[in-house]
């Protein structure tokens, strides 16, 4: 029986379905990476709002060695403490590591559209394949982003909870708008 599905499986898995899975996959990969970047000015706006260790502070029990704390006063001269200094070093890797990711994401779909153009449209099926598993991804990220998020900032306000609440309500927006195309693709039109 294995012998016949991995049979089944070569002869199904051609050269060009391999190419359209992994056209989806960067599609995939390209708006993840866009919604991290997303994610970035969220947090951004999270720290604006709600101060830089709402999106970034240290955890319950966290503490740094004296030479930690010198080099975290040394990134952020204008810090009172070593933990607002953390906060603000870590805040800023939050937001600009989302950044670049988000602007290689970007990159990545330009070329994804590059080479959807030359190639004609997707020849997977169903079409909803790959909004489904988007929406799947997205969704899942969300809900662990979300109760990530909530349960930092239940523990400690100021505790670092928005830098997973940010990345879980724009996975939560991401899977919305994935399964609005899922929804629309399989809704059955009345003759």
């Amino acid at each position: 029986m294995l012998t016949a599905v991995s049979s089944t499986l070569r002869s199904r898995l051609t050269r060009p379905v391999l190419v359209e899975l992994f056209l989806a996959g960067m599609w995939l990969v390209g708006i993840g990476l866009v919604a991290i970047g997303v994610s970035g000015f969220v947090a951004w706006v999270m720290g604006l709002i709600a101060g830089k260790a709402f999106v970034a502070g240290d955890t319950p029990g966290v503490t740094y060695t004296a030479a930690r704390c010198r080099d975290f006063l040394e990134y952020a001269p204008n810090a009172r403490t070593c933990t607002e200094a953390a906060a603000i070093h870590h805040f800023t890797e939050v937001v600009w590591y989302r950044v670049v990711a988000g602007v290689l994401g970007a990159l990545g779909l330009v070329a994804w559209r590059w080479v959807r153009r030359r190639r004609g449209p997707s020849t997977l099926q169903p079409q909803s394949l790959v909004p489904t598993v988007g929406c799947v991804l997205f969704g899942t990220a969300a809900v662990v982003l979300l109760g990530q998020g909530v349960d930092l900032w239940w523990l400690k306000p100021d505790g670092g909870g928005g830098a997973s609440l940010s990345g879980g309500i724009v996975s939560l927006a991401v899977a919305a708008w994935f399964a609005k195309d899922v929804l629309e693709r399989i809704t059955v039109q009345p003759n």
